[in-house]
């Protein structure tokens, strides 16, 4: 059942990049492949993160590590330009 969650897991609109993270991780957590475990989130992250600029799934070797900063990163930028937009209105 796990699985399944997993492997339907996407971010909503209205959800961080840390939420969705953090609940794929739980998710995750009683999974008993090892090193595994970290392909699954990593691959999940980049198929379930909302972010149209990020590309991902094009960077050779990417580990969870980096799939994590990068969508950390790209959430940070996109919060950034929203208030900057509504204060611009």
């Amino acid at each position: 059942m796990e699985q399944v969650l997993l492997n339907e897991r996407k971010q909503t609109p209205k959800e961080s990049v840390d939420t969705f993270i953090y609940d794929l991780c739980l998710i995750a957590e009683d999974f008993e492949y090892g090193t595994l475990n970290d392909l699954l989130i990593r691959d999940r992250i980049v198929i379930g993160v909302l972010n149209d600029t990020m590309t991902l799934h094009q960077i050779a070797d990417l580990t969870l590590a980096d799939a994590i900063r990068r969508s950390r990163q790209a959430y940070a930028r996109k919060q950034k330009c929203t208030v900057v937009r509504r204060e611009e209105k």
